[in-house]
C-alpha cells in the first residue's frame, strides 16, 4: 500500500489495525454479517476478504479468545461437554 508520507495515514496492513478503533471493528463485522455497508451499498467478494482479514486481525490482537468470531470451545481432555 503506497501512501503519501505527509498524508499521516497507515502505510501498512499493520497499521490499519493498530488505529482501527472499536467502532469500525463492529462496523465491518456488521457489514460482513449483512453483506452490505451503511448505505445499504452490497460489498464487493474482495471487499468481504479484506474485511474478514481486517476483522480476524484486530480480534487477534485486542479481543480474548473466547469472543472471537467463530470461537467455538474445545471440551477439556477430549471428552464431550456435558449439557445442562
Amino acid at each position: 500500500m503506497e501512501v503519501d508520507l505527509d498524508n499521516n495515514t497507515p502505510q501498512n496492513f499493520a497499521d490499519i489495525i493498530d488505529t482501527m478503533t472499536p467502532e469500525i471493528y463492529a462496523n465491518l463485522k456488521r457489514a460482513v454479517e449483512l453483506g452490505k455497508w451503511e448505505t445499504g451499498q452490497k460489498l464487493s467478494q474482495a471487499q468481504i476478504a479484506y474485511s474478514l482479514q481486517a476483522i480476524i486481525a484486530y480480534e487477534h490482537k485486542y479481543v480474548s479468545s473466547e469472543n472471537h468470531t467463530a470461537y467455538i470451545a474445545s471440551p477439556s481432555c477430549g471428552k464431550p461437554a456435558s449439557k445442562t
